[in-house]
């Protein structure tokens, strides 16, 4: 009844890589062309041991405010009062904000005065993709049983 067929399996990896391979050749592009390093790992690539203290704590309070979503949802209707609490939404604010104090903390103590931008530039494209994503709903591919 509720089996998701292998062609929408498949359908969705092909769409997901497709996206990752266009995200990471526009990155490649973008960091060649302002001189700026690539980064060596995408989890544990902090500029200084600050930013790590502050990329610790936004994900305490990540996993804080997702486990505080799931005890309130099972008291009060959070889904039908505010799309801000959804969890996809938290995760992807979560996402951004630790990209833009990666960006101010690369501004900050960085030498090359490239790189900032280069993260920049990649967060505008990756919300880009994501708003591209939203208004053609995953190009046309139809995720009825999620719910954003």
């Amino acid at each position: 009844m509720y089996f998701l067929g292998l062609s929408f399996w498949l359908t969705l990896l092909l769409l997901i890589v497709l996206i990752l391979v266009i995200f990471e050749l526009l990155s490649s592009v973008l960091r060649k062309w302002l001189k700026v390093d690539k980064r060596k790992n995408l989890l544990n690539n902090y500029v200084n041991s600050t930013h790590k203290k502050i990329d610790i704590a936004l994900k305490i309070t990540f996993v804080v405010v997702c486990l505080t979503y799931l005890v309130l949802n099972q008291f009060i209707d959070i889904d039908g009062l505010y799309w801000i609490f959804r969890p996809l939404f938290i995760f992807i604010f979560l996402m951004l904000l630790t990209e833009f104090t990666r960006a101010f903390m690369e501004w900050k103590y960085v030498k090359n005065r490239n790189a900032y931008k280069a993260t920049i530039i990649e967060n505008l494209i990756f919300i880009s993709i994501l708003y591209l994503i939203y208004i053609t709903d995953f190009f046309g591919f139809n995720f009825d049983w999620f719910v954003l």
